[in-house]
């Protein structure tokens, strides 16, 4: 039975050229989240050493518009907020362009799940991603319905990228993506 290139966080090793799964050139890597905070706080490190030390091209998919990331401003004024924010986070950590997809916050789960995962297939092809990462779509106890559906659809979107029978319509030819990390 042949190993499964999909792996948890706690295998980035791989991306380090281990014996296990060798990284010989750098990789281009597509972060999906559902808020402009969650890539700092599962993987800021982690990011900032794949694009720093290790060389990879990172690149940002925040899918929420993050208005209800304050109990006391309103959305009008913590979204340009927190881009801002994530603009200025993804300059630290080496992030290459962050993309917002702006969907309401919190409500990830009234969103289609076909056209959730095509947007997430359209941006990887678009990039030409190697691998993904995102929030783990089997993680018990996650409860926030932005995460598990970045999650799935992710997955799928990740799985299916470089077939051409899905979404031929995209602008970009399809890309396999070899790893994901969660």
């Amino acid at each position: 039975m042949r190993e499964s290139p999909w792996r948890s966080c706690s295998d980035f090793n791989a991306l380090d050229g281990d014996p296990v799964m060798p990284s010989p050139r750098t990789k281009v890597i597509l972060a999906v989240v559902a808020h402009a905070d969650d890539l700092e706080f599962m993987a800021g490190g982690t990011v900032a050493r794949l694009a720093g030390e290790k060389g990879h091209t990172v690149y940002e998919y925040i899918l929420t518009d993050n208005s209800k990331g304050s109990y006391r401003l309103s959305p009008e004024e913590i979204i340009p907020i927190s881009e801002a924010e994530a603009r200025r986070a993804a300059e630290i950590l080496g992030i290459r362009e962050v993309f917002f997809e702006r969907y309401p916050d919190g409500e990830l789960d009234q969103v289609n799940p076909a056209v959730l995962r095509g947007k997430i297939m359209a941006k990887i092809r678009e990039v030409r991603a190697d691998v993904v990462m995102s929030w783990d779509p089997f993680a018990p106890g996650e409860d926030h319905p932005d995460h598990r559906c970045v999650a799935i659809a992710t997955l799928e979107a990740a799985s299916f990228a470089g077939n051409p029978r899905f979404y031929p319509e995209h602008a970009h030819p399809p890309c396999a993506v070899t790893e994901a990390y969660w």
